[in-house]
């Protein structure tokens, strides 16, 4: 992710804590930008993954759109076609923490 989209996307995840809409955007964005990050690392394209999942392209970038409402499902189905895993965490958003530590979708190997 670069500075500027870093940027963005934190203070998008601070001002989005204070809404669940917003907080469901920020997670769906912060999502595509794991599967883009995933993709790169992988050497893979959207055309690749989404052959792997039995859906088109179109279909794909439908689902990261930030439109999109994603389901779980869809979710798992993005994650084990990159050979992944993820998980979800329920935090206490009281505390001093970044937005993004309590919004941040974890895809791992």
């Amino acid at each position: 992710m670069t500075c500027r989209e870093e940027s963005l996307s934190s203070e998008l995840l601070e001002s989005a804590a204070k809404d669940p809409d917003g907080v469901a955007l920020a997670a769906a964005i912060d999502f595509s930008i794991d599967v883009s990050e995933e993709l790169e690392r992988a050497g893979m394209t959207q055309t690749e993954l989404a052959q792997r999942m039995g859906v088109s392209r179109s279909a794909l970038s439908q689902m990261l759109s930030e439109s999109s409402n994603l389901t779980l499902r869809s979710v798992a189905k993005i994650v084990h076609a990159l050979g992944k895993s993820f998980s979800i965490k329920i935090e206490d958003s009281s505390g001093v923490q970044p937005a993004c530590n309590h919004l941040r979708t974890v895809v791992r190997e």
